[in-house]
C-alpha cells in the first residue's frame, strides 16, 4: 500500500494538511503529517525535522507543499522514496544550493524583520485581503495560525 508523507511548508506546519489527512486516511491509504523542528534556524534544521520523521525502512510517496519541495531532492537521496508529488511547492534544483525564497521576496522580509531578525508569521506578512481567502473558516485558519514558526530572515 503506497504511503504518503504530507511534507508542510516550514513557513505554516503539518496543520496544512489536516483536512488532506483525514480524507486520505477515509479512502484508506496510509498518511504521515510530517512536522517541523520546534526551532528553525536553518535550512538544515528542516531537512533533519523531515528525514526524522519519515519512516526509514518503507518507501513513501511525498507531498511536499510550497518552500518544502525545495527538500525533496535531499530527502530522496536519505529516505526510502517512491514518488513525488509536488503541491503548490518549490521544485528542487540541479544547483548544489537554492536560495529558499526569491530575491524580490527577501527584500520584502528584510523590511519585515524584528530587531533580533526574527519574521512574523507567514500570515502576517501579506494583506488580510489576501489571506482570508485562503481559508475555509476562520477555525481552520486559527488551527494553521498555531503552528506558523517565526522564522528568522537568515533561513531566506
Amino acid at each position: 500500500m503506497t504511503h504518503l508523507a504530507l511534507l508542510p511548508s516550514p513557513l505554516l506546519g503539518p496543520a496544512a494538511w489536516s483536512r488532506v489527512a483525514v480524507l486520505l486516511r477515509e479512502r484508506g491509504l496510509r498518511v504521515t503529517q510530517v512536522g517541523l523542528p520546534e526551532r528553525i534556524t536553518s535550512v538544515e534544521d528542516v531537512l533533519t525535522g523531515f528525514v526524522a520523521a519519515l519512516p526509514a525502512s518503507e518507501p513513501v510517496v511525498l507531498v511536499p507543499h510550497s518552500n518544502a519541495g525545495l527538500y525533496v531532492a535531499a530527502l530522496a537521496a536519505a529516505a526510502p522514496v517512491r514518488g513525488v508529488v509536488f503541491v503548490d511547492a518549490g521544485l528542487p534544483s540541479p544547483a548544489p544550493s537554492v536560495p529558499t525564497a526569491p530575491a524580490w521576496l527577501r527584500e520584502r522580509l528584510a523590511g519585515l524583520a524584528g530587531p533580533d531578525g526574527t519574521l512574523p508569521p507567514w500570515t502576517e506578512w501579506w494583506p488580510e485581503a489576501d489571506v482570508a481567502g485562503l481559508f475555509p473558516d476562520p477555525a481552520t485558519r486559527r488551527e494553521v495560525e498555531r503552528e506558523e514558526p517565526r522564522l528568522p530572515l537568515a533561513y531566506f
